[in-house]
């Protein structure tokens, strides 16, 4: 199990890291910067600023690929692994994006809170259709297989 976290937290970190450098590179051709005023105001340098930037971005990934390791527990309903990672990822994601990205007011704490309830209300909506349709289909296909077998045996 432990193995199986530090190999998800390591690719979560180098795959965020590697996307976050992209979009460092992109966003410094067209805005000048690749990091916020307001998060570049506490380093000496741009480059220190967008160092750390990208390390705690690696952070978010490390922990979002962690706790993906919550929907494997079988024994827990959707509705309660979705609060949970919910939970476990806020606590990740919001004070980085609000430290990096976000206005540095009581705005950008309503931003960096409301975003991610709403992306992650969709999103868990969206998969909770998704998975409750491939169940069905799955039930079905058990059905479709019990009644060729019963067929079959008599």
């Amino acid at each position: 199990m432990a193995r199986k976290l530090i190999s998800r937290a390591l690719h979560g970190f180098g795959i965020t890291v590697s996307i976050c450098l992209l979009v460092q590179l992109v966003i410094a051709q067209f805005a000048g910067s690749s990091v916020t005023p307001s998060f570049g105001a506490h380093f000496r340098n741009e480059a220190a600023a967008a160092l750390v930037q990208l390390g705690l971005t690696g952070i978010v990934g490390a922990a979002f690929a962690c706790a993906a390791e919550i929907f494997e527990i079988e024994r827990w309903g959707f509705l309660r692994q979705g609060i949970v990672h919910f939970l476990a990822t806020a606590a990740v994601w919001m004070p980085i994006a609000y430290l990096c990205w976000m206005p540095d007011s009581r705005t950008g704490i309503w931003i960096a809170i409301g975003g991610w309830t709403l992306t992650y209300a969709v999103n868990w909506t969206v998969q909770y259709f998704l998975y409750r349709h491939r169940i069905a289909a799955l039930n079905r296909s058990i059905q479709a297989y019990r009644r060729r077998d019963n067929h079959a045996g008599n």
